[in-house]
């Protein structure tokens, strides 16, 4: 996670998620209209907003001390324990695409290959963004520039829905302020 000062500065200045995660892609001839989009856009939708919920992550220190609270605390703990376990085994038994380095924003994809690919071509991308939810998004998208060692910048324009956006925003943000929580937890010595 960084504040879009990544190296060769495409996406501008605004907060974005970096990570290598698995991604795969195919050129498409043109982008999904109509019922297609709609139901492209739901599925992201509903996918990104399972990843916030399942990567949200528990109060440490809830104000409600209460026997209610703690027993809530615990169950959400062994629920997130069983959970991570369900993942783990379901991504034994599935074969994730090749991971690459990848910058995401809400309107834009960078992603490092060693695939040409024409500026212009339109392109769907499925990326897998959470380790604990393995569903990837479908991010359709044109090629808007091929920079030096494989680096594709694809822009969504339109092809990508408001709500689809604003959750990619949400989940940007998240990580972005746990990122910085992290940090300070470790200049203060706390863990």
């Amino acid at each position: 996670m960084t504040d879009s000062r990544n190296s060769d500065g495409h996406l501008g200045q605004r907060l974005v998620f970096e990570d290598s995660l698995p991604l795969a892609y195919k050129v498409v001839e043109a982008l999904p209209q109509g019922n297609e989009y709609l139901s492209l856009q739901m599925s992201n939708e509903e996918t990104l907003h399972a990843i916030m919920m399942v990567e949200d992550a528990p109060k440490e220190s809830p104000e409600d001390s209460s026997a209610e609270a703690q027993d809530i605390l615990r169950l959400e703990y062994k629920i997130n324990v069983m959970f991570d376990l369900l993942a783990g085994l379901y991504q034994r038994e599935f074969e994730f695409p090749p991971c690459a380095d990848v910058v995401l924003r809400s309107d834009a994809l960078q992603w490092q290959t060693t695939d040409s690919i024409l500026v212009g071509s339109c392109v769907m991308v499925d990326l897998h963004i959470s380790r604990k939810y393995p569903k990837p998004i479908t991010l359709p998208g044109t090629i808007t520039l091929e920079g030096d060692n494989g680096l594709l910048t694809m822009t969504f324009d339109d092809s990508v829905g408001e709500r689809t956006r604003d959750w990619i925003d949400k989940f940007i943000f998240r990580y972005h302020r746990r990122a910085v929580a992290i940090a300070r937890r470790q200049l203060t010595g706390t863990s």
